[in-house]
């Protein structure tokens, strides 16, 4: 039994039957063509794609859970899992119709460099889907509070940043977002971008 995924799926279960399933439901069931997942964690959007318009999905982590592999073989997605770093894509410029990341730049350890990567390996007309937790916006305690909390909690937790302003790192890395909504209090996004230009 994989046993640090299992608690981490039980600790986040009440998120997961709530607003992140809400929004996970909301996001994947529209992607289509190549599709790449960068940090697939336990496999738990694989329970989001959908069955037809899926070309090929590719599911990616440093290091994958064997829930992931379990949860592959409950559906019809019949995934392509790897072990990699979305610091170092191992795909060609251009190859991907769509990237979806969901709570993973919070611990890469360079999320410039990823997200420069995950726009590289993406189609002039790619997307981006995405879910990542942030410094609230207009919430001065609990920002102060993450802060203070977040060189302790990266121990613990993965290389977990509670501190991380991801979405001026998406758009840094020339995104341009499509959609967006801010949930759980402004802590977490959720939305879709695609390809500006240029990168900003």
């Amino acid at each position: 039994m994989d046993v640090p995924a299992a608690f981490f799926d039980a600790f986040m279960y009440p998120l997961e039957t709530g607003s992140l399933g809400t929004r996970r439901a909301r996001l994947l069931p529209g992607v289509s063509g190549v599709v790449l997942e960068v940090g697939a964690g336990t496999g738990v959007n694989l329970a989001y794609y959908p069955c037809e318009g899926l070309e090929d999905l590719y599911v990616m982590d440093l290091s994958v859970s064997q829930r992931v592999y379990h949860r592959s073989d409950d559906g019809c997605l019949n995934p392509t899992i790897l072990e990699g770093d979305v610091q170092h894509l191992p795909f060609e410029d251009g190859f991907f119709d769509t990237v979806v990341f969901t709570l993973v730049f919070c611990s890469v350890e360079n999320p410039e460099r990823g997200l420069a990567e995950v726009r590289r390996v993406l189609k002039p007309d790619g997307r981006i889907i995405f879910i990542e937790h942030v410094l609230p916006e207009g919430k001065p305690v609990l920002r102060s509070s993450f802060r203070a909390i977040t060189p302790m909690w990266k121990h613990i937790s993965g290389n977990c940043h509670l501190d991380r302003d991801t979405l001026s790192s998406i758009r840094g890395a020339g995104f341009e977002i499509d959609s967006l909504e801010r949930f759980a209090n402004g802590i977490m996004i959720a939305g879709t971008g695609h390809k500006a230009d240029r990168q900003v």
